[in-house]
């Protein structure tokens, strides 16, 4: 018996070291396009998700190393949006690096970045992707089998390419940092650590409504006034809502990258110093490239909000959109976004410059027969309107 275990042992012995050898000999390999002179080190998203409509928002941060010179792309899986998906995927609207517009094209569910300027060896890029749709799959959005509402990746094995824009081959790791603004009855969880959870009270919507009754009881309020003359009237709750809203529509309107830029530079200036508004906005101009002095003065140094009234119809596939202020006093200059739902399940934001002295009529084509039109969907604006 000892023998014959002994045999049994060295045959076994010798078909593993033969089945290691074999593998040893092969070199496997797979159709995707792997660039070996790329090394894709992490990636930030930054993903804004709603209750009204499927359709997700964000910029998404890629940083990169170049391992190999005279290279000026970057190439990225992001399945885009298409007539097969029934409209479903992904729209890209801008691709920035060091706050300069790159030139890309989103092709073959592909995304080709420019980069304007070939690549020294070991150079790092950090790229920011803007981006919105809904995902075709691999982020399931629908009821659970309790009926809630629910987010949930199905990433496996290349569907993340269907919401995030990333290199979608397991052989490139990269570290991964998830920021999820969801309405307040969402709980929002991942792979990692949780850095930081920031409660929103009872959502933006609620919050804006809140802002909406101040301002009927209180039309002239402002933020900043020249004077004050009890101090304890410089705080409250009104200065802490508006505020924020004001800096969330700010980081809207100039962006991510540049509003992250800002709040380092400012911080770094000022810190453990006194501040006033303008130095705020010098450092949101410097990284922005924007002038800012209206979006200051309609937002802080005025009271008010805008009141909108908004009309639209539709006709088979075309749609007018028809807005006006009309608040007696205080004017402003604004984009309203409008979420225009097509007969063929997909969707389109839009948006609307508005100005305080005209009525703005808006009119587009789509392929698909307009069904509804959705006012503010991703809740970037302070306003109150009504629809006629």
């Amino acid at each position: 018996m000892y023998t014959n275990k002994c045999s049994v042992l060295l045959i076994f012995s010798l078909l593993t070291c033969a089945l290691v050898a074999n593998a040893q000999s092969h070199h496997y390999q797979d159709s995707y396009p792997k660039n070996p002179d790329i090394d894709i080190l992490g990636y930030v998203f930054n993903l804004t998700f709603s209750d009204e409509s499927d359709s997700i928002s964000g910029v998404a941060t890629t940083t990169a190393r170049y391992l190999a010179a005279g290279l000026s792309e970057l190439r990225l899986d992001l399945i885009e949006a298409s007539d097969e998906l029934e409209g479903k995927g992904m729209r890209v609207s801008r691709v920035t690096m060091n706050d300069d517009d790159l030139a890309f094209q989103h092709r073959d569910n592909q995304l080709f970045i420019d980069l304007g300027r070939e690549m020294a060896v070991n150079e790092r890029i950090e790229v920011f992707i803007h981006y919105s749709g809904e995902p075709a799959m691999g982020l399931v959005i629908g009821p659970n089998k309790y009926g809630d509402r629910t987010f949930f990746s199905d990433n496996w094995s290349s569907r993340v390419r269907n919401w995030l824009p990333v290199v979608d081959h397991p052989s490139d790791k990269a570290t991964t940092e998830m920021i999820i603004k969801a309405p307040g009855k969402y709980q929002v969880t991942s792979n990692g650590t949780v850095v930081e959870t920031s409660d929103l009270g009872e959502g933006m919507r609620d919050s804006r409504n809140r802002i909406i009754s101040f301002y009927d009881e209180d039309y002239n309020f402002q933020i900043v006034r020249n004077y004050i003359e009890d101090l304890n009237d410089v705080s409250g709750s009104m200065m802490y809502q508006k505020g924020a809203w004001t800096l969330h529509m700010l980081r809207e309107k100039i962006g991510v990258a540049a509003y992250t830029k800002a709040v380092r530079s400012y911080y770094a200036e000022y810190m453990n110093k006194n501040a006033q508004t303008a130095d705020l906005r010098r450092h949101m101009e410097e990284a922005s490239g924007q002038e800012l002095e209206q979006y200051f003065d309609q937002w802080l140094f005025q009271g008010g909000i805008p009141n909108l009234e908004i009309s639209w119809s539709a006709r088979g596939g075309d749609v007018e959109i028809n807005i006006k202020q009309v608040q007696e006093t205080y004017g402003f200059l604004l984009p309203v976004d409008f979420e225009i739902v097509l007969a063929d399940g997909s969707s389109e934001v839009i948006s609307i410059d508005v100005s305080f002295d005209a009525r703005v009529k808006s009119t587009r084509s789509f392929d698909s027969n307009v069904v509804d039109v959705v006012i503010d969907p991703l809740t970037r604006l302070l306003a109150k309107w009504t629809v006629n």
